[in-house]
């Protein structure tokens, strides 16, 4: 269920998310790009030579089974899920939130629907995914899933505060 911090924006922890890290060789991601996906599965760029297959759908022996069968040569395939934790962000005031937390260009012209990179968020590294207009979808290491929940609920009261006097973040 969606916390909702303000009135132009949401927070939901996105449960049961299977998460696949796929480690390539010297970089070689292409690989990552050609891989023939279920319905409801998608391949994120991690770095230069690793990318993560999640799903909120499949489950990860049948992703674990796909990456390992289209795959052939690459260093490693193992399942992350419990490493990881994703959170959702939704509403008016998500992309300004985001903003204040990172050096990314987050206008919609530049970080459109589908964009997505690893990057610093709130002193952290994270996977920031532009998934709808206004919604994105961050994954961290579990250990941090406290910190940015309360990071993402103090600055969405920050911006929503700011936007009613005017201010803006981007």
């Amino acid at each position: 269920m969606p916390e909702t911090v303000s009135r132009r924006f949401e927070l939901k922890v996105l449960a049961n998310r299977a998460v696949i890290l796929v480690q390539v060789h010297r970089g070689d991601t292409r690989c990552l790009e050609q891989l023939k996906l279920a319905d409801g599965v998608r391949c994120l760029p991690a770095g230069p030579d690793r990318g993560l297959v999640i799903s909120d759908s499949v489950d990860v022996g049948t992703m674990l089974a796909q990456c390992q069968s289209q795959l052939s040569g690459v260093i490693a395939v193992v399942d992350v899920s419990d490493a990881n934790v994703s959170l959702r962000i939704a509403g008016g005031h998500a992309r300004e939130v985001l903003a204040s937390g990172t050096g990314l260009d987050l206008r919609e012209s530049v970080f459109s629907i589908g964009s997505c990179t690893r990057t610093r968020l709130a002193g952290i590294g994270a996977i920031v995914e532009s998934t709808e207009s206004h919604v994105f979808e961050i994954t961290v290491d579990r250990s941090f899933k406290r910190y940015l929940k309360e990071w993402f609920s103090e600055t969405a009261r920050t911006v929503s505060y700011a936007a009613q006097v005017g201010a803006s973040f981007i």
